[in-house]
């Protein structure tokens, strides 16, 4: 079951990457996904010998591992009904919109408190 269950986050992992990353480094972004899978699998024996010398619970130790990527997998920007991007400009150019959107909303914030 737990063999399932890190499968399904592996492939679940991949699309988010998928949808997240512009066609032209797809690949690089999946290969170096891999490459830190490959590290962590090297590492993850250290963390369990540090945990028991430690008198932690060692599935505790990577639980708590896994609901931190959980959590920062929860911050990344929502990409339902959003165009994929092609190429790297069209992403730098959306976030400086959305960066100059947030500053005006910033500034209308401001404004409302200078008033008074």
């Amino acid at each position: 079951m737990a063999r399932w269950f890190i499968t399904v986050c592996c492939d679940f992992t991949i699309l988010h990457i998928e949808e997240a990353f512009p066609t032209s480094i797809k690949n690089s972004a999946i290969g170096v996904y891999f490459a830190m899978g490959m590290l962590g699998g090297v590492i993850a024996p250290f963390i369990i010998t540090l945990a028991n010398e430690k008198s932690l619970s060692p599935v505790g130790v990577l639980g708590l591992m896994g609901f931190m990527a959980f959590a920062l997998i929860c911050m990344m920007k929502e990409t339902l009904g959003l165009p994929l991007k092609e190429q790297i400009p069209e992403m730098e150019r959306e976030r400086r919109m959305s960066q100059t959107q947030s500053e005006r909303k910033s500034e209308k914030f401001v404004d409302v408190f200078t008033d008074y």
